[in-house]
């Protein structure tokens, strides 16, 4: 079965994707060690969150740079969920599981805040490549994992869970 998707090049203005390339892949943000069955191996796989909106509720301070930087230019009706993620290089390239954190139909959309060679790979496996200010949307339903990357010090994306 082939997925749908959509992938959107140069998403954002070059001031906005400088603003959120700025503060994401900063010295400054806040990252927060990842310890669940996302992992493959959790005794050596490891990587890194930050829970921006979720019930409703912003959950960080940088919510509002995030709405003014990107959620604003995106058709959302209603916000459900953004998490920010950060995947350290590795010598290798290693899957690691994206769970979806909801159980109903509704839209997801991944922002590539920066270039990389770790790629999304679509359940039917297309391969979607890490290419900064990028914006990869697809159904609820649709499964994909993602790999970190061995060509830069991180890959660091956006997820976006909204009606």
């Amino acid at each position: 079965m082939k997925i749908k998707h959509k992938t959107q090049f140069d998403y954002l203005e070059l001031e906005f994707y400088k603003n959120i390339q700025s503060v994401f892949l900063g010295d400054n943000f806040p990252w927060y060690l990842k310890k669940d069955t996302d992992l493959r191996d959790v005794k050596k796989d490891y990587f890194f969150t930050h829970i921006i909106y979720q019930n409703n509720i912003a959950h960080s301070s940088f919510f509002n740079f995030v709405q003014l930087n990107l959620l604003n230019f995106m058709r959302i009706q209603s916000l459900i969920f953004v998490k920010a993620i950060m995947l350290p290089s590795n010598k290798d390239i290693k899957l690691i599981e994206i769970q979806n954190e909801f159980d109903f139909s509704h839209k997801q959309a991944i922002y590539f805040v920066n270039t990389n060679n770790g790629n999304i790979l679509l359940q039917d496996d297309t391969k979607i490549k890490s290419k900064e200010n990028s914006l990869l949307l697809t159904e609820s339903s649709d499964k994909y994992v993602s790999e970190n990357c061995t060509d830069v010090k991180a890959k660091v994306i956006i997820l976006i869970n909204y009606f």
